[in-house]
């Protein structure tokens, strides 16, 4: 099938060239994973969860274990 896009942004045409050239595409190849990749789900395995959640608490202003977090959680439903 055949698709054509109009009116694509020159940044975004930029972005979508330095991404295929990353992962050694075409652009049209580029294009495909990037839209396949938006409509297909994608479920976490535990450990890309946990590596996730660790990446975001980094970000954080502030730092809370897994059982601090857990009591949070719990202190509502006593």
């Amino acid at each position: 099938m055949n698709l054509t896009i109009k009116g694509v942004p020159r940044l975004i045409h930029r972005k979508l060239q330095q991404r295929a050239k990353r992962h050694r595409r075409s652009l049209n190849k580029e294009i495909i994973a990037v839209l396949e990749d938006a409509v297909s789900p994608h479920i976490l395995s535990p450990e890309e969860l946990v590596d996730q959640l660790r990446t975001m608490q980094a970000k954080m202003r502030f730092s809370a274990s897994i059982g601090e977090i857990e009591s949070a959680i719990n202190s509502g439903r006593e």
